[in-house]
């Protein structure tokens, strides 16, 4: 879509190697933001957490302004910088794989105690990467295990097994990122934190993968030990 002002054309929305990581939120737009408290109660406490500058006028008046002209489901991205700035770009939501989705699992670990795990910055590559493989390979994300042995996360989602009457999702101390869909699973009551392995993952009726931007969808891992190397930047999460 056309870049107004304080959007940017997603080819521009580009990060200064040098800069401070900007913080990101990816938001659903379908004839109105879903989520958008939570979306916004994230990223001011990331801000305030990180020192980034926080005026939500300003994050309000860039996600209106960044609204499309066109009905349909569509992908807002924003980026807050350390500075207060605030950049948007919209694109349509492509379409995903039918359910159950395929997902990977990679070779490469993440340290649990990474305090980046905590918030959603412009600090992951190694995502990035994977979100390169998992379009190459037609996989719905590439999941990632900590040093622990024990499932994280996936480069753009979190991780759900059902078992009983409830989800389990890894919790933030295994190295997940407080995500807004599983922020309102856990509170809703419908899932808890609990421990994941990657045994768990080859139950094909149990597995869940889940992100705002495309809601709670059924998974199936199609492949391990998965090599990500840090090569390229992509999107989303």
């Amino acid at each position: 879509m056309t870049a107004r002002h304080g959007c940017q054309d997603p080819h521009e929305l580009g990060t200064d190697p040098d800069a401070p990581p900007a913080l990101i939120e990816t938001l659903r737009y379908e004839e109105g933001y879903a989520r958008l408290e939570r979306h916004l109660a994230r990223l001011r406490a990331s801000a305030q957490t990180l020192g980034h500058r926080y005026a939500e006028p300003d994050v309000r008046r860039a996600l209106a302004e960044a609204v499309p002209d066109a009905p349909g489901v569509w992908r807002v991205r924003l980026e807050l910088r350390a500075d207060g700035e605030v950049r948007c770009q919209t694109r349509r939501l492509e379409a995903g794989p039918p359910e159950p989705v395929p997902v990977a699992l990679a070779r490469e670990r993440i340290a649990a105690d990474d305090p980046w795990r905590r918030h959603k910055t412009t600090h992951r590559q190694v995502y990035d990467t994977a979100t390169t493989v998992a379009r190459r390979y037609g996989w719905a994300d590439v999941l990632f295990m900590n040093q622990r042995g024990q499932v994280a996360e996936g480069a753009i989602s979190n991780v759900f097994m059902t078992r009983g009457a409830h989800l389990i999702t890894p919790p933030v101390s295994a190295g997940a990122l407080p995500g807004v869909l599983r922020a309102d699973l856990l509170v809703e009551g419908r899932a808890v934190a609990g421990e994941v392995t990657p045994a768990d993952l080859r139950d094909g009726a149990a597995l869940w993968i889940g992100n705002a931007l495309r809601g709670l969808r059924r998974a199936r891992l199609v492949a391990t030990d998965v090599e990500v190397r840090e090569q390229g930047n992509a999107r989303e999460r």
